[in-house]
């Protein structure tokens, strides 16, 4: 601390000069290099039966599995409606066992029931957000959303299941993402710069500090892809707008998020202490 210039000082010194030269050294511990540290890589999927399995997969189909007694119609997508096992849904959601057995709507309007039928409405949730619903339903696994609908389906969950089970979703996510961004080949800039934008606005759709590692490994392996790609003389950012199956809404944040880390941390020479 005694080494530190006083912001007094500083300031009377800027304003004294035209221009300052500052060398700024920036000391970040070996252990934020350690991911294995800091996730479990290692876990797995809880283990499941082929018969589960494949009552899932006709239900994803849209098929009527043996001894249905429930019917979810969803808003968009195909199928629209899914033949499901009313006590498996009850059993895994305290939610959804109080509205069934009151056969009233949620307050959110959320989830609709429909009058003397069966079958309740998912009025924000689309066909392929099913496939991460269900799969908790009928598997206990934690499959991962489409990147983009995370906000969407995150939204779903939370009114679906206690706050534990809505971790472990978060848990799991995370993993998923940082193995996938552990495979990445950086020379091949344009496929790795796209993985890496597409797991951040999944990121960045979360709630904040939801998946705290994986953004790490995100910003990181695109800010050392975006280095590698502007020596061969690639305008990383024109690259990136170019690529229209991103939703550009949170582009802008994360290009300023990475191009931040870049400058700090990634175009910097570093030293070991």
């Amino acid at each position: 601390a005694k080494s530190l210039l006083p912001l007094n000082l500083l300031k009377s010194t800027i304003e004294q000069l035209p221009t300052l030269s500052m060398r700024v050294r920036l000391t970040i511990p070996s252990s934020y290099f350690n991911i294995e540290g800091l996730i479990n890589l290692s876990l797995e999927q809880p283990p499941t039966t082929p018969a589960a399995q494949k009552v899932l997969a006709k239900i994803l189909d849209g098929e009527k599995p043996p001894g249905y007694d429930w019917v979810i119609t969803v808003a968009e997508g195909s199928p629209r409606e899914f033949f499901v096992h009313r006590k498996v849904l009850e059993d895994a959601s305290p939610t959804l066992k109080v509205v069934f057995h009151t056969h009233t709507s949620l307050p959110s309007e959320q989830l609709l029931m429909v009058s003397h039928e069966d079958r309740c409405i998912l009025t924000s949730t689309h066909a392929s957000d099913m496939r991460t619903i269900l799969t908790y339903f009928y598997l206990r696994q934690f499959d991962s959303p489409a990147y983009d609908a995370y906000a969407r389906v995150g939204r779903t969950l939370c009114w679906l299941f206690p706050h534990e089970i809505i971790s472990s979703f978060f848990e799991y996510w995370e993993i998923a993402i940082v193995r996938d961004l552990l495979n990445v080949d950086k020379c091949k800039y344009h496929a790795t710069l796209h993985t890496c934008a597409r797991h951040l606005i999944s990121i960045f759709s979360a709630p904040y500090g939801a998946m705290p590692v994986a953004k790490r490994v995100a910003v990181a392996a695109m800010a050392d892809t975006w280095q590698m790609a502007e020596a061969l003389g690639v305008n990383v950012e024109e690259e990136i707008k170019k690529m229209d199956d991103l939703p550009t809404g949170l582009i802008d944040k994360i290009l300023y998020s990475v191009e931040k880390f870049r400058t700090v941390v990634s175009g910097v020479r570093k030293t070991s202490i």
